[in-house]
């Protein structure tokens, strides 16, 4: 195996290969599924692109790529660096959620200088902001000075603020300002 493009075949129908792709790299392809496992308290399985190069995980038959794991972490560091998730197909939602869990939170933040911010842009479509269940509040908080804007570029762009529902409820403005 000492030569450019060496595979390794394992299996009796040689399903499993390791094959060196002639410059500086390796190719690692299974016919069905592939488990890397580790075991003991301290097991890692640590997969480190060096210098400028990228980690993909995907799926060449367009089926689901999942990650199952008691704690998962995605963390970029250093200088300029971002995580972007995204999803590109017609049709196709991105989901972040927490399900099936109890006292527990969904936490978006931003950290950092006083010229982060959490950003939250939709270019087409809006943004909707749903709270249901037995406590269904939305609270937004700011301890600077803020403001909602609608910039109305045409007819009939109304702000609307409303409170729906046949309820005993009230719709409160209030300042405690001088």
């Amino acid at each position: 195996l000492l030569s450019d493009s060496a595979v390794l075949s394992l299996g009796i129908g040689n399903d499993f290969t390791i094959t060196h792709d002639g410059s500086t790299g390796v190719d690692i392809t299974s016919a069905g599924v592939m488990d890397i496992t580790t075991s003991g308290s301290n097991s890692n399985i640590n997969i480190d692109p060096h210098g400028s190069g990228t980690l993909a995980l995907g799926s060449a038959d367009n089926t689901a790529v999942t990650i199952d794991a008691i704690a998962f972490s995605i963390d970029a560091t250093g200088g300029a660096s971002n995580i972007t998730l995204t999803s590109d197909g017609a049709g196709d939602d991105l989901t972040i959620a927490l399900a099936g869990a109890t006292d527990s939170s969904l936490i978006l933040s931003s950290t950092g200088t006083a010229a982060d911010a959490l950003q939250i842009t939709a270019s087409a479509g809006g943004i909707d902001i749903t709270a249901s269940g037995n406590n269904g509040s939305i609270n937004i908080a700011s301890t600077e000075a803020s403001d909602w804007t609608l910039t109305s570029n045409a007819s009939a762009e109304d702000l609307t603020i409303a409170l729906a529902g046949a309820t005993d409820s009230s719709l409160i403005l209030s300042s405690t300002g001088t």
